[in-house]
């Protein structure tokens, strides 16, 4: 496991950015909308890992839901629920009535 210290860099961190940064990106440009936007984000999301003590090998996991979603991973479940359910809410509130 590589954990970090303070100022310095983890081992692993290139190793991680050049295997999973083309899906932070895609993750977060889904979300945003804009690939700048997500450039910019996925540069947070790997300053965030890199200061992390999160496994290598989990990597993949915590980058693209845990940081890119800016919460634990057991409340992603609940937080999609909720937004499927105002999703629909709102497409049955503008559905053309027969």
């Amino acid at each position: 496991m590589a954990g970090s210290v303070r100022g310095a860099v983890r081992a692993d961190l290139e190793e991680v950015i050049r295997r999973d940064y083309r899906l932070v990106v895609g993750v977060a440009a889904r979300v945003l909308g804009s690939q700048e936007e997500a450039e910019d984000v996925a540069q947070e999301v790997f300053l965030s890992f890199g200061r992390s003590s999160v496994p290598g090998e989990d990597a993949r996991g915590w980058l693209s839901v845990a940081a890119a979603l800016d919460m634990s991973p057991g409340s992603v479940g609940t937080t999609v629920r909720r937004a499927e359910s105002a999703l629909r809410k709102e497409l049955n509130r503008h559905a053309p009535s027969d």
